[in-house]
């Protein structure tokens, strides 16, 4: 990772404010309020426009001709929901595809089962670039958070970009990664250990929302998320001969969740912590010797959350000893980063799709949304981008919700996909084909995890 020079910073400054005023097409202005880019060097829009626009037409055809095999997938994979670590059927639909494409398929990659991974190359040399497509679907609702989708605008985004890259002879390499539990199991971040993003500059994919929080087409952070499962032990007797001789689970797990209700009174207004109480056959007369709670608290960074995470774990330890319960806590899932926009990514699509599709993305840079994901791991590991679109889903009905499953099926939803899909496709395609902005973009990442290194 390297930093730019102030000198070198200077220089193209002075040489935008030259081009500016020779010209009166719009630039983007990266100097914006948002303290992630205020210290980082613009870049200049205008003199990259035109090949934008080419490697636009490009991709709108070559996804034109996809267009129904796209849509294909994204029914089927509907269809037949999978849930976490399950995702057998879209691996190999989703591999097979790839594979009849010309592209090298790996399965089961990093020891994973349900994982995959398709490469794309052209020419020599170049940089790396990739898209992730989440596959697995919620128990009971299927694919209410828009997985199906996601796999398809990954399956499009790729192809897009290759079509472009060899049409205009674009050295670089493309990696698309079937990445299984997302919901649940933290596949990403198993995945990024055992170095399946190895040499990326850019992580890219898409997820859809509908009603809130999500009811427009935005980019903003998500919060980290912390997941655990508490278990109390206690001891059974007859709740009317012998109370006495019990010790009561069922108490131990509700004063530990009223202990959090009453928690939430001190917390930061960004934070969450919720759970529930888990038993097993209980009856009137038994004083229970088992509870088990689920919990999940997020916060607005990872530094954040480990505090939070310990005030709550206070909750659980004092309920236990307040009932002389044994208790047993464990993760059930690795701690997950928040999701961190890199900026020069966001602007450049952005702008991508209000020049190609008219649609105008909310870009909240510096405003903790309510969701979590395992992408944020990858967001800590390289520049990363994760827009929200919009699928137009009915009022009030947001993901998971099995109104939403529905939502995520229909034309409108397959539409806006492949729409966001090309505008990920477009960004990936200007870090492999502009030095500049490739360098920007790492130069941004390299400064925002120094500034991370200083909080952690």
């Amino acid at each position: 990772m390297f930093c730019i020079s102030r000198r070198r910073k200077e220089r193209l400054e002075e040489r935008i404010k030259e081009e500016r005023e020779e010209s009166c097409v719009h630039f983007v202005d990266l100097e914006r309020s948002d303290s992630s880019l205020s210290l980082l060097p613009t870049y200049e829009a205008v003199s990259y426009e035109p090949i934008s626009d080419q490697a636009a037409r490009i991709m709108r055809y070559a996804l034109k001709k996809e267009r129904d095999n796209l849509i294909n997938i994204g029914m089927k994979l509907h269809q037949y929901p999978e849930t976490a670590f399950q995702e057998r059927y879209a691996r190999d639909l989703l591999s097979g595809f790839m594979k009849n494409k010309g592209w090298i398929v790996e399965k089961s990659i990093c020891g994973l089962e349900t994982s995959w991974k398709a490469t794309f190359r052209h020419g020599e040399g170049g940089r790396t670039v990739g898209f992730n497509a989440e596959m697995d679907a919620l128990p009971g609702i299927g694919h209410a958070c828009g997985h199906n989708l996601i796999a398809e605008g990954a399956i499009a985004a790729a192809l897009g970009l290759a079509a472009a890259m060899k049409e205009m002879d674009i050295s670089g390499k493309v990696i698309l990664i079937g990445t299984p539990a997302e919901e649940s199991g933290g596949g990403k971040i198993t995945l990024l250990k055992r170095g399946a993003y190895e040499d990326a500059s850019a992580m890219l994919m898409i997820h859809p929302g509908g009603g809130a929080p999500y009811k427009a087409d935005i980019l903003s952070p998500m919060l980290a998320i912390d997941s655990f499962n508490v278990e109390f032990f206690g001891r059974a007797a007859h709740a009317a001969l012998a109370p006495d001789q019990g010790i009561n689970a069922l108490d131990a797990a509700v004063l530990a969740y009223s202990n959090v209700n009453a928690l939430r009174q001190q917390i930061k207004s960004y934070e969450r912590v919720h759970g529930v109480i888990e038993g097993q056959n209980y009856a009137t007369n038994v004083i229970p010797d088992y509870s088990k709670l689920k919990y999940g608290v997020r916060s607005g960074t990872l530094a954040e959350l480990i505090d939070l995470k310990r005030r709550t774990m206070a909750c659980m330890k004092a309920a236990a000893q307040a009932t002389g319960c044994r208790i047993v806590i464990h993760d059930s899932t690795p701690p997950h980063p928040e999701l961190h926009h890199n900026g020069h990514l966001a602007y450049e699509y952005a702008n991508i799709m209000q020049r190609n599709f008219s649609t105008k993305v909310q870009l909240s840079l510096d405003t903790p949304g309510g969701a979590s994901t395992d992408f944020g791991a990858i967001t800590y590991a390289m520049p990363a981008l994760h827009p929200a679109y919009e699928i137009y889903s009915e009022k009030g009905v947001s993901n998971h919700s099995p109104g939403f499953t529905g939502a995520t099926d229909k034309p409108i939803a397959h539409e806006k996909t492949i729409e966001a899909a090309m505008g990920i496709s477009l960004t990936a395609f200007r870090v492999l084909s502009d030095e500049e902005f490739a360098h920007v973009v790492e130069s941004e990442y390299d400064h925002w995890v120094r500034q991370l290194d200083k909080r952690l």
